[in-house]
């Protein structure tokens, strides 16, 4: 969870681990997006911090924050600045927050942006609820889906990009 990805020369993703003094000087990091819950944003800090207070719970509704964070990095992106978007593992909101971005800024697929994001830091797992609210976000921008929420058998909901993973799991 330490290690962190660079998803394009300009944004990078990972987890709170990630974000030591030494890597922000080294990517010349100007601005840090922190997606945790009630923490405040560390007071010592070498570069801006935008923070949101997300929990990492399918109920909670991340999609209030896809437009403010996406529009955010776009215009730090536009200054040629360099971010550093991180939770605390950098394994569902940040990845999700990381793929609103790509979808509303850079015209990429809900299927491309996870490609994307996953070939570059392959533990990334967002939850079924962020799953579903990044679903209806790419729908809400292009008027189709390239993702889609899928029920097993046994209940669970999951999306379409995992499907080989539920072929032949057991639930119990």
């Amino acid at each position: 969870m330490n290690r962190v990805a660079e998803i394009r020369p300009y944004l990078f993703l990972g987890g709170a681990p990630g974000r030591t003094e030494s890597f922000l000087r080294e990517k010349d990091i100007t601005l840090v997006v922190i997606a945790e819950g009630d923490n405040p944003a560390l007071a010592k800090c070498i570069v801006q911090q935008f923070k949101i207070n997300a929990k990492d719970n399918p109920k909670y509704c991340l999609s209030q924050h896809f437009d403010a964070v996406a529009d955010r990095i776009d215009e730090e992106v536009k200054k040629s600045g360099k971010l550093y978007i991180h939770c605390i593992g950098g394994i569902s909101r940040a990845p999700s927050l990381t793929m609103a971005y790509l979808m509303k800024h850079e015209k990429m697929t809900l299927l491309d942006a996870h490609t994307l994001v996953r070939e570059k830091r392959s533990i990334i797992r967002p939850n079924p609820g962020f799953w579903k609210q990044l679903v209806e976000y790419e729908a809400s921008l292009f008027g189709t889906n390239t993702v889609e929420m899928r029920r097993h058998e046994k209940g669970a909901v999951y999306p379409s990009v995992y499907a080989k993973d539920y072929e032949n799991i057991v639930l119990l």
